[in-house]
């Protein structure tokens, strides 16, 4: 069916059989039903099917003029839409074309129109098809005889068999059922296979093992016909399919979507975010303690499609979560300048002057679906659009983005992952790490900087006015030039909206020692004022909702119930040695404290244990002694003069210490 025409509403369309045997007209369709078969997968889109592409030159004079007479009876006509699909006004239209040309049948008239409409409602569609004629592409007809050349040395049985419809048939069934299928085997294999089941007789040995006794040579197909057969019939894309799996045919084999085609979609800056995630190729250690190994970072990018500029980013020790993703697109609207000199790098405002949020988002579904994306979605009014599952073709400029990252900084990074990672005698990349969390995050920014500020994009499709206005193909300038039209502004919102919408949330306890979240203690002056610590200690503890920045835990924020608004608290200062801490760093320290202190207290029991029996052999070897020396006396001389002998043990003890 062709889409031929659709309401400004979006409610119904109509649609014709572009199948010539069928002889349909238009009919109408609800969108929503359209819509529907696309999500169960009950229909499919095929752009352009069965469009004339003719160029002028292989038109004769008699097919132009069939051409320009059958155009110039309908040309008036066929823009009447959506009238000209409706049965009863169709009927006077086509009377009226009757009268004006002096077509003697209405049947002409109709053949022209839905000629029109199934090849694509354009001029060359009005060709007839006199030039279908012949024979090219028929299937033949066999006979006894064998097509094509015979064989050099005549074995008496003939020269062998002709491809006919039965055994095309085979060949089709045999194909499905031994090479379409996840095993992957290979043609050949599959050949045997086929005359295995088709082309002999089965027998059993003595043994009662199963044999094939193949049909003559003569009377069997040769690789060399099945092959030809394999190359020019089945279809290629089900092929792969059945062998690879869909997932794979849809990453590795489809057509890839072209830049052009997003950049039709995205009509200025700002318009059309695309995200991803990757984990990357080398290894960090804490920034507690050099000898930490802390793992791969995972690292987010935000490419505006219209640009190619990357207009945020985020780094972080979590495995791909909306965690990361919401920081990365939080880190677009935060002031560059602010956030660059936080990891010790100076910008001016022009070097990466972004700070707004897309009015569309393109990323996984994984990431961006559920609960944790409202905020996106309802307080900042970014619409979501999810790629499929395993296609990155459908966000292939920040995927292009990570691929020219890896390239550029693996020269430079130690403890970078190379192919014999893993491999039996490969080297141990975790034992070369030398950089922490920030001193990452400073190399990421110094390569979105050159990157925004000087690459060239390669192919880079500038419009017309792109090209008269002289905008080079580099992110910042395309960017601007953009940000200079009368395109759609992006849409900017101050830190408060940012933080309350996208920073993660949690719950924080008001104790008697602080505002305690995740084992750190903040307060704040309001706690202080309010005496809220006094009223933990006297009425219990109670809960607060909170949203904080995992990338530095100095501060959380208490969100107000039914404003938009928050209180800002701070750490205690007795908690310093967590500033300016990741909270993946942060939860790291405490793992291997924990971990520290477990194994303090076991050399601890360990050395107690130990003791206890030292001091036990201690007492039983005086205890021992006393039994055997001390002399036989009576309990009451032995209780008499307690005072004196304690004096004169004392004095000679004082005598021995001299």
């Amino acid at each position: 069916m062709r889409i031929l025409w659709i309401d400004e509403g979006n409610i119904i369309c109509f649609v014709i059989n572009i199948d010539e045997k069928a002889n349909e007209y238009p009919i109408l369709r609800k969108i929503s039903e359209i819509e529907e078969g696309i999500e169960v997968g009950r229909i499919t889109i095929e752009e352009n099917s069965y469009v004339l592409f003719i160029h002028p030159s292989d038109l004769t004079d008699e097919q132009k003029k069939y051409r320009d007479d059958a155009w110039e009876a309908i040309k008036d006509f066929v823009l009447c839409e959506p009238d000209i699909y409706y049965k009863k006004y169709r009927g006077k239209m086509v009377k009226e074309i009757q009268v004006k040309m002096g077509i003697g049948s209405h049947n002409t008239v109709n053949k022209y129109l839905k000629r029109y409409w199934r090849r694509g409602k354009v001029k060359n569609a009005l060709i007839d098809d006199r030039g279908n004629c012949g024979g090219r592409g028929k299937p033949k007809t066999f006979g006894k005889k064998k097509f094509g050349k015979g064989n050099k040395i005549d074995i008496g049985k003939g020269d062998g068999i002709n491809v006919t419809q039965e055994i095309k048939s085979i060949f089709e069934v045999g194909y499905n059922d031994f090479y379409n299928d996840k095993k992957k085997l290979p043609l050949a294999t599959v050949y045997k296979l086929i005359l295995e089941k088709y082309f002999g007789v089965t027998y059993y040995t003595e043994n009662g093992v199963e044999q094939i006794l193949l049909n003559d040579v003569a009377e069997i197909p040769t690789m060399r016909q099945f092959r030809y057969w394999c190359e020019n019939h089945p279809d290629v894309k089900k092929t792969i399919i059945k062998r690879q799996g869909i997932r794979e045919y849809n990453s590795k084999y489809r057509e890839r979507q072209v830049s052009t085609e997003f950049t039709a979609k995205t009509y200025g800056p700002g318009v059309r975010f695309q995200i991803d995630a990757t984990v990357c190729d080398f290894y960090l250690k804490s920034s507690f303690n050099d000898d930490w190994i802390i793992g791969r970072p995972v690292l987010y990018f935000l490419t505006d499609s219209f640009s190619r500029m990357i207009v945020g980013y985020y780094v972080g020790l979590e495995g791909p979560s909306w965690i990361g993703m919401m920081m990365a697109i939080a880190n677009t609207a935060t002031d560059k300048v602010k956030h660059c000199k936080l990891y010790g790098v100076d910008i001016g405002p022009e070097e990466w002057n972004v700070k707004c949020v897309p009015q569309f988002l393109v990323g996984d579904n994984g990431e961006l679906k559920g609960k944790p994306s409202a905020g996106l979605t309802d307080g900042l009014n970014v619409i979501i659009e999810y790629a499929a599952p395993f296609r990155g073709d459908f966000k292939p400029i920040v995927e292009r983005d990570f691929g020219v990252f890896h390239g550029v900084v693996k020269p430079f990074v130690p403890g970078y992952v190379d192919k014999d990672h893993n491999k039996r005698g490969g080297k141990d990349y975790r034992l070369d790490k030398k950089l922490d969390l920030e001193a990452f995050n400073r190399i990421i920014i110094r390569y979105i900087l050159s990157h925004n500020n000087k690459r060239r994009i390669s192919k880079f499709e500038r419009t017309e006015e792109m090209i008269m206005d002289d905008v080079q193909p580099i992110p910042r300038e395309i960017w601007n030039w953009g940000m200079g039209k009368d395109f759609s502004k992006p849409k900017e919102f101050d830190e408060k909206t940012i933080k309350l919408n996208l920073m993660p949330s949690g719950k924080a306890t008001v104790t008697r020692d602080g505002i305690k979240y995740k084992r750190l203690l903040y307060t704040c002056d309001e706690a202080v004022e309010e005496n809220w610590y006094l009223k933990a200690y006297e009425k219990g503890n109670w809960k607060v909702d909170i949203s904080y920045d995992p990338r530095n835990m100095n501060m959380i924020y208490i969100r107000k119930k039914g404003r938009s608004d928050f209180i800002v608290c701070r750490l205690k200062p007795n908690q310093e040695k967590y500033l300016d801490k990741d909270i993946l760093d942060i939860e790291y320290l405490r793992a291997k404290e924990s971990f520290d202190e477990k194994v303090s207290e076991h050399a601890q029991l360990e050395n107690e244990i130990n003791s206890d029996k030292e001091l036990k052999h201690i007492v039983d070897e005086e205890l021992k002694n006393t039994d055997t020396n001390r002399p036989k006396i009576s309990k009451n001389e032995m209780l008499q003069d307690i005072t004196g002998k304690r004096n004169f043990e004392s004095h000679r003890t004082k005598l021995n210490l001299l």
